[in-house]
């Protein structure tokens, strides 16, 4: 009885260790295919770690971004608060000189205003030397006053001005280009300026004259004479050539 029960214990042993060797080779695959899937999600799992880390990197480079905005916003909207009170003040003081020029100007717009009259009327009747731009710029000058676009202070300072351009004029000498109006038609001529005393002119055909006042009234008169038409191109010659010094016969142009 006892050697039947173990040759039923060594049957049932052989029985196991013969299942075992034909179950091992499939126990092996299994364990390899779960390495694997095991290797894969591993990597899974380092990519998304890695792409987590990228993520919370832009996301701390954007709040950065965003607090140096924040802080320039801050900063320009300081800036702008600063500006403003300044413009502010120097509203209310243009405001205060406003004021003030307008209660001075009550008492100086009509001095200007007759100053500027005078002087337009001296020039009227000074030497035709560009007469029309002189007096334009006397006529700007009211103009503006009256528009009350230039302070009486302003239209003062700009008619001493004036003043002394016309000053400036009598102390000169020069050749110019001028339009005139010789026999009935206006020309473009070369004219010769002696201070604010006497003015010659050439035409670019060759004739030379001077302008007179006869009666109150300026004419350019057309000489004919070869002694006065030798003297005036001998003085355009010595102006050309910016002779500062020396002695010249002229025509007697003077206002009579």
């Amino acid at each position: 009885m006892r050697q039947g029960f173990e040759q039923r214990w060594i049957s049932w042993g052989m029985a196991c260790l013969g299942l075992a060797f034909c179950l091992w080779p499939r126990l092996s695959l299994a364990e390899s295919s779960l390495a694997t899937e095991l290797a894969r999600l591993r990597s899974e799992v380092e990519t998304l770690a890695s792409q987590v880390e990228e993520k919370k990197d832009s996301l701390r480079s954007q709040l950065r971004a965003l607090s140096m905005q924040r802080s320039a916003m801050a900063l320009s909207l300081e800036k702008e608060r600063l500006r403003l009170r300044a413009l502010q003040k120097q509203i209310r003081e243009q405001q205060a000189r406003v004021k003030s020029a307008s209660e001075e100007g009550s008492q100086l717009a009509p001095l200007a205003l007759k100053v500027a009259s005078l002087l337009k009327a001296q020039i009227e009747k000074s030497l035709p030397f560009r007469l029309k731009e002189r007096i334009k710029v006397i006529s700007e000058i009211v103009q503006k006053l009256h528009l009350k676009v230039m302070t009486p202070r302003q239209a003062l300072a700009r008619l001493w001005q004036a003043a002394e351009d016309e000053l400036r004029l009598g102390r000169e000498n020069g050749l110019y280009n001028q339009i005139i109006l010789l026999d009935g038609k206006p020309r473009l001529v070369q004219v010769a300026r002696l201070g604010m005393v006497m003015l010659f002119f050439r035409t670019r055909d060759a004739r030379v004259g001077a302008a007179q006042k006869q009666g109150g009234q300026w004419s350019f008169v057309i000489f004919r004479q070869p002694e006065k038409i030798k003297q005036v191109e001998t003085l355009f010659d010595g102006l050309k050539k910016q002779i500062r010094m020396g002695y010249w016969t002229i025509p007697n142009a003077l206002p009579r």
